[in-house]
């Protein structure tokens, strides 16, 4: 994906992403085109994350998370 995009989805700014790029300090991959165009290339992860929180409000309820 082009860097003002990739910039654009992880909330900063493209100036502040063309920084990293030149300072060597991007976070992901990326590659400089012919044309000049950046291409960054993100990894493939899976997005199965989940939280789970759970609380009783007594200790009388404590089985109830079972």
């Amino acid at each position: 994906m082009k860097l003002s995009k990739w910039a654009k989805k992880q909330g900063v700014s493209y100036k502040a992403a063309w920084r990293w790029v030149r300072q060597g300090k991007m976070p992901v991959p990326f590659e400089h085109t012919p044309t000049g165009t950046i291409l960054v290339k993100e990894p493939q992860g899976s997005n199965d994350a989940v939280a789970l929180y759970a609380r009783v409000s007594s200790v009388e309820q404590k089985a109830d998370l079972d």
